[in-house]
């Protein structure tokens, strides 16, 4: 089978899967309205939502089953290994293009001037996140908060209206962070674009400079102080021989927990808080 075949294979199974856990998650929804809508007297005990829940367990079990069969074509069909693309940051890139420039050029009007802008920039994004939080907590937390509702879905549900007030900040908040962090990229973009248009002026006038010694910061010097102390933090198969200890004793409890009944104490409880606590009930 070529690659392309393969590739088409693995797309069409995607979307397959994709769809079936949407539809997985549609049961699931319908299952708590029935739930939420049921005449029972005592809709939210233990033995009612597994009863509603069993309804659906079949094609939970194919669905789990069709996640186990993707990893297996995964595996058997994999993809042509491909070079990965370097991932640029930015901020490393300008940092590591101005150690090249002469001392006294490092730090330039231009270049504090692009500092200052994104300086000024991201207290005001942080201003105004910190103004959307308070309110969020004052909409969400203040018993004192006047709500509108008299009657309908909103009048029971008071949470659901204090949501709602909420959302537009919430959602402003958002989106003025992504458009801050996008002035920002550009920024960085036009001041690597200005260090690298001076390093070719200095090249034409002969100014060779070796690149200055980047200084660590406090995270780095503390993690080489660590690793001098304790140097077999460094070695591969001691980080390997952990990670795999902590899976085994992970996998060891989880058995355990399957064969002594915790599992189903757990599921008990996990249905009360969902549906008694903080869901549907």
């Amino acid at each position: 089978m070529t690659d392309s075949q393969k590739q088409t294979l693995r797309r069409i199974y995607s979307i397959f899967l994709a769809v079936f856990t949407l539809a997985i998650g549609v049961l699931f929804i319908v299952q708590v309205r029935k739930i939420y809508l049921s005449k029972e007297t005592e809709p939210y005990t233990v033995e009612s939502v597994s009863a509603h829940f069993n309804e659906i367990a079949v094609w939970f079990y194919i669905w789990l089953a069709a996640i186990v069969v993707g990893g297996v074509l995964w595996q058997i069909f994999s993809q042509a290994e491909q070079k990965p693309k370097a991932y640029v940051e930015l901020r490393a890139t300008l940092n590591n293009l101005k150690r090249r420039l002469p001392q006294n050029e490092g730090g330039s009007v231009a270049m504090n001037g692009y500092a200052r802008m994104r300086l000024i920039v991201r207290c005001t994004c942080a201003t105004v996140l910190a103004f959307a939080a308070v309110i969020t907590f004052v909409f969400m937390l203040w018993e004192g908060f006047p709500l509108q509702a008299k009657e309908g879905f909103f009048y029971e549900h008071k949470v659901a209206e204090r949501v709602v007030h909420t959302l537009p900040w919430v959602i402003g908040a958002l989106i003025v962070w992504a458009y801050v962090e996008v002035i920002c990229h550009y920024m960085y973009i036009q001041e690597i674009a200005t260090v690298k248009k001076r390093l070719a002026e200095n090249a034409k006038q002969g100014v060779k400079l070796q690149p200055r010694e980047k200084q660590p910061n406090v995270f780095e010097r503390a993690k080489a102080k660590i690793l001098y102390l304790f140097p077999f933090l460094n070695n591969k198969w001691w980080k390997i021989g952990l990670r795999a200890g902590v899976a085994a004793i992970g996998i060891t409890f989880v058995i355990i927990g399957i064969f002594n009944g915790g599992m189903t104490d757990m599921l008990g409880k996990a249905i009360n808080i969902c549906t008694q606590c903080i869901g549907l009930g």
